[in-house]
């Protein structure tokens, strides 16, 4: 309502002027062209979708959209828009009984192009497994939203399909992937927000840990780190080291993606949501689920993570960070490194395979401490010294770490 305005309507009768221009003197407006709204609205970021169901034969099917919004709380609605000329959704409208929504993740940008450009028909070739209602739910997707269709309304030359919720899964803390201007893009936080990690609170918990962590590299002559996870990334948040010109140096804040052949200290004693996106996550070292799965069990089973090979570390490392830089002219080298890698790296039984000490150069042992609520809260690495080191001096080091970790857990109530 407008201050001031007579007979408590706003503006009633009386001419409203924006910056300095009287209604009166303003010129009638014409309806936008279709294609002026169009590019007006590609200036609104969405978010991206894929609505998953069976045809009455039970095979799979799938469309990206990136009209889904939240209808309703009480009772639970949901709804995406849906093109009249969309050959999908014509296939797809006359048998829909429910379906699953994906939210998808920022990796997944190849996925989303292969479904809206119809040249995977289908879900084939697209990792999946059955929902909570037995839909499709696609494989690195952050969430899953099972629904039975309530109604479909047409509007223009869309539907409007409106979904009760039977059952809702957050997967993944991954980013979303985005649509903007035409093309799919990555969201990327300018400030923090109550699901960011607060660094200034770990470095205080932290901190208490620090004279276990100086006690152990003392002990060893090793240096010895304090991980973080950080949405898809692990970093090193804390360190104690050894002076001297041998001394293994790890620079605090380094990150690494949280994806195999990395962070599978974390998903394997992470609770399970966190093993899942981290089996999603691998792109790049050519195992199979099954594999990376296999990795993980043999790391719980194990009780820590054990890697040989600082050279061939120091190169996937490189490899990794590189890699995150996008540079497509290099893409397939920095693949072929992390590769090469992962196969030296199981088959020296870095991640806890095969069970016996490997004689050789010791990169790190890893090991879980956990927080008061029982949960892994850091991981703990003692760093190989820069020399062979023998079985039993391997068998020393681990049981040092273990005891370390037990302490640090200890200190935080876990």
């Amino acid at each position: 309502m407008t201050a001031g305005a007579p007979g408590g309507v706003a503006g009633a009768g009386l001419p409203v002027v924006l910056d300095g221009v009287s209604d009166k003197d303003a010129q009638p407006v014409a309806a936008p062209r279709p294609a002026t709204l169009r590019q007006v609205m590609a200036q609104y970021p969405t978010g991206v979708t894929v609505i998953t169901s069976r045809d009455p034969d039970g095979v799979p099917r799938g469309q990206v959209v990136g009209t889904f919004l939240r209808v309703s709380d009480e009772p639970e609605l949901v709804g995406f828009f849906a093109m009249h000329a969309s050959r999908t959704w014509l296939a797809t409208k006359p048998t829909l009984t429910q379906f699953c929504v994906n939210i998808v993740s920022d990796h997944q940008e190849a996925l989303c192009q292969s479904l809206a450009s119809g040249s995977a028909p289908g879900l084939t070739g697209i990792p999946h497994s059955a929902s909570h209602d037995g839909n499709p739910a696609l494989h690195g997707a952050i969430a899953h939203i099972d629904c039975t269709v309530e109604q479909i309304l047409p509007f223009g030359d869309h539907d409007f399909v409106v979904g009760r919720v039977t059952h809702a899964h957050h997967v993944s803390a991954a980013h979303p992937l985005v649509f903007f201007r035409g093309g799919f893009g990555r969201f990327a936080s300018t400030s923090r927000t109550g699901n960011d990690h607060d660094f200034r609170a770990q470095l205080a918990e932290v901190d208490l840990l620090r004279p276990e962590m100086d006690a152990l590299a003392a002990a060893t002559g090793c240096a010895v780190t304090i991980n973080a996870l950080d949405g898809d990334e692990t970093v090193v948040v804390a360190a104690a080291t050894q002076a001297g010109p041998r001394a293994l140096r790890v620079r605090v804040g380094q990150r690494l993606p949280f994806a195999a052949p990395f962070g599978s200290l974390e998903a394997a004693f992470g609770p399970d949501a966190l093993r899942q996106r981290w089996l999603d996550a691998d792109v790049t070292t050519g195992n199979t689920r099954e594999q990376n799965a296999a990795v993980l069990d043999a790391v719980r089973a194990r009780g820590y993570m054990i890697s040989y090979g600082h050279d061939a570390h120091a190169r996937i490392v490189s490899a990794a960070q590189q890699l995150a830089k996008r540079d497509p002219a290099r893409r397939a080298e920095y693949l072929a490194e992390l590769r090469n890698f992962d196969a030296v790296y199981n088959g020296k039984g870095s991640a806890g395979l095969p069970p016996e000490f490997a004689a050789g150069e010791l990169r790190s042992i890893a090991v879980p401490v956990y927080g008061f609520d029982g949960g892994l809260a850091y991981g703990l690495t003692l760093w190989g010294p820069a020399r062979p080191v023998s079985r039993a001096e391997q068998g020393t080091l681990v049981t040092a770490a273990l005891r370390c970790a037990g302490a640090c857990s200890g200190i935080l109530g876990g």
